[in-house]
């Protein structure tokens, strides 16, 4: 018998839309990420040189930038979001 565990996505993702790459609000940053996002479609010997393109853009877009980045706001809608407590802590 074949103790491998069967973890269910057998070409489940194939033909599948990729999800959604995150929004910081930078340009330059989303761009990095709208292009990772594309990762899986590539060999996998591709991968290390597209991490190193985009660390070297995301250097680049830090050192050009001056203004703060904005940091995403929690999703206090979820259930598991943390709360603040008495006194303003975290619960």
């Amino acid at each position: 018998m074949d103790e491998r565990p069967d973890h269910g996505d057998h070409g489940a993702g194939a033909g599948a839309p990729a999800p959604e790459a995150p929004r910081t609000g930078v340009a330059a940053v989303d761009a990095v990420l709208d292009d990772l996002a594309t990762l899986e479609e590539l060999p996998v010997a591709e991968h290390a040189a597209v991490f190193e393109q985009a660390h070297a853009r995301l250097r680049r877009a830090l050192d050009e930038s001056s203004a703060p980045v904005p940091m995403p706001r929690p999703d206090l809608s979820r259930s598991d979001a943390p709360r603040p407590g008495p006194g303003g802590r975290d619960a």
